[in-house]
């Protein structure tokens, strides 16, 4: 008990020199209660050791100071441990012994079957350093302390055995020949363990992290908030509990045998070490508010995902600090997030991944709350895919394509299709653009299309050149009964002159219908004027004369009635037939 209260006294000074009212300085008492796996480690040849169950409480003091921990305080821990002993391993049979002589009679006693549990006691006095991070902290020290109690008890199975050298026949000399007894053994009795000391180290999580943020606000503003820990923890004794007193496992008087603790004997270990390995729970009660301690940098939480789909993305993040001028950049796990802390402030935040477009640069302003939370949404780079095929047989063909935007009517990327790779391509385009497709193959009319959707897969087609048959030219506007080619038709004209471009052998007949509406002689004078204004259109790009015929029809071949005005508009065309 003296042993006990120098302990005592020694962490009531410990803690009074510590104390100070310094900025940072945090004070606690702290409350923390463990169990685990425990033994008495040991390398003997004739055990084996198998383990115990253990546990500790204790009770101390502990100094935070930013991030560095210092804990202190008395501890009391009991374990258990047990061994079998393997008397097939030894040699020369070294547990029987000789017990009572009478006359001519002796007594043997044998052992087997047997098995030792310790149970230890001891107060301790751990003097524990580390660190607190985010989540969680590390400490690392030793405990030295002194053993109150170390317990054993034994079981086994004892036989008795007696030899009589003047049996009647001689033959039973020396042999065990009656008065056999098997029975179970048992004994109790106390080690002679002192000292002990060890070292530990614990590893954990701070609870309070991961309380709401409402709980944390409360237990804030209490006068002595509370602090939780779980960790793991491990000790490992330093000191060789073994005392061996060089007497044999096992001795006798005249009527029983008697055993004493394995540890204790002639076949213990070279060493014995004290270790426990489990896991531990910590209250701490702050005993203190210092008026200049900094508050947690409040938390930012940014979160991104595919806005098509709207899939958690593994994705970079840059944060820019406006008062610092300085970049951090992060990386959001798995699930599309991460949480940090941050500063009070203002901050911009963008995010990039390969195959998507970088977001926009989004502003945070940060000024002190518990959290503030980000939602990104990226937007994938349009791919389109697409399929070029003959519209009358279906076969994929090769066929070139130019992408025009036709916000500007530029022409932003131009590809080839290979029949032999099934007329199929793809072309990244730019998001917030619209397109047309412009496509063009030898022997094939020049098609267009508008893309509307640009991460769709397309198929397009394309008419194969057959000749005598007749094509109108669609989007194609004159001035009112006149033979002047409006600007609106200067697509259309555009792809006849591809056409013929691409298909040099290729001659074509241009033809001029109008409606019923005038004369016949004036509706043929407009259809032949018409015509020839297409002909004339199109060898002013380029295309020879001589490829090119020009007709009117007058009002000679409708398509559709000249009741209707809609039926008339029909008929109003111009056409060019392959020649």
């Amino acid at each position: 008990m003296k042993k006990i209260r120098y302990i005592l006294l020694s962490v009531l000074i410990f803690s009074s020199l510590t104390i100070k009212a310094g900025r940072y300085d945090i004070h606690m008492v702290d409350i923390w209660g463990g169990a685990g796996y425990s033994a008495l480690l040991n390398s003997n040849e004739y055990g084996k050791m198998l383990g115990g169950g253990g546990g500790l409480i204790g009770v101390g003091y502990e100094y935070q100071n930013r991030s560095f921990m210092l804990s202190v305080g008395p501890e009391f821990r009991i374990f258990s441990s047990a061994d079998n002993v393997l008397f097939e391993n030894a040699p020369s049979n070294p547990y029987g012994v000789k017990g009572l002589e009478y006359l001519s009679m002796t007594k043997y006693y044998d052992f087997s079957a047997f098995k030792e549990n310790q149970v230890v006691g001891q107060i301790m006095l751990p003097v524990m350093a580390g660190m607190k991070f985010e989540y969680w902290y590390f400490m690392a020290g030793f405990k030295v302390g002194y053993t109150l109690f170390d317990n054993y008890s034994q079981k086994g199975t004892l036989k008795t055995t007696i030899s009589d050298e003047m049996a009647y026949d001689p033959s039973w000399e020396n042999l065990y020949s009656h008065n056999i007894q098997t029975s179970p053994y048992s004994a109790k009795g106390k080690n002679k363990f002192g000292l002990d000391a060890t070292l530990s180290a614990e590893v954990g999580v701070n609870i309070n992290d991961f309380m709401s943020e409402e709980w944390n606000k409360q237990n804030t503003e209490k006068t002595m908030p509370l602090h939780m820990r779980a960790s793991l923890f491990v000790d490992y004794g330093l000191l060789n509990m073994n005392i061996h007193d060089d007497v044999a496992m096992v001795s006798a008087d005249a009527h029983a045998a008697q055993t004493i603790s394995f540890h204790q004997s002639e076949w213990s270990a070279g060493r014995l070490n004290s270790f426990m390995i489990g896991l531990k729970f910590t209250a701490s009660l702050q005993l203190n508010k210092p008026k200049g301690k900094k508050q947690p940098n409040p938390r930012m939480a940014i979160y991104v995902d595919d806005k098509h789909t709207g899939e958690p993305l593994s994705a970079s993040v840059s944060i820019y600090s406006q008062r610092t001028k300085r970049t951090t950049n992060k990386s959001t796990n798995a699930k599309g997030y991460f949480v940090t802390r941050y500063a009070p402030g203002d901050y911009t935040v963008s995010s990039r991944k390969s195959g998507y477009i970088e977001s926009d640069t989004y502003k945070v302003a940060h000024v002190g709350d518990l959290q503030d939370t980000l939602h990104i949404s990226l937007i994938p780079e349009p791919i389109l895919t697409f399929m070029v095929k003959d519209a009358k047989s279906s076969r994929p063909i090769s066929a070139t394509l130019e992408f025009v935007n036709i916000n500007n009517g530029q022409t932003e990327f131009t590809l080839q299709t290979d029949s032999l790779k099934e007329g199929r391509g793809s072309v990244k385009l730019k998001y917030g653009n619209n397109y047309k497709v412009n496509i063009s193959a030898n022997d094939y009319l020049t098609n267009n299309y508008n893309i509307d959707d640009l991460y769709a897969d397309m198929q397009f087609s394309l008419q194969p050149v057959e000749k005598g048959r007749k094509y109108v030219i669609r989007n194609l506007f004159f001035a009112t009964n006149e033979t002047t080619i409006l600007p609106e038709s200067e697509e259309s004209l555009q792809e006849i002159y591809e056409f013929l471009k691409d298909n040099k052998d290729v001659r074509i007949r241009i033809i001029g219908h109008t409606d019923s509406v005038g004369s016949d002689e004036d509706n043929q004078k407009l259809s032949e004027g018409r015509a020839n204004s297409v002909k004339a259109n199109i060898v002013e790009r380029g295309i020879s004369e001589d490829r090119i015929e020009a007709i009117g029809k007058g009002e000679s071949e409708p398509i559709d009635t000249n009741d209707t005005e809609e039926g008339r508009a029909q008929n109003r065309r111009v056409e060019f037939e392959i020649l």
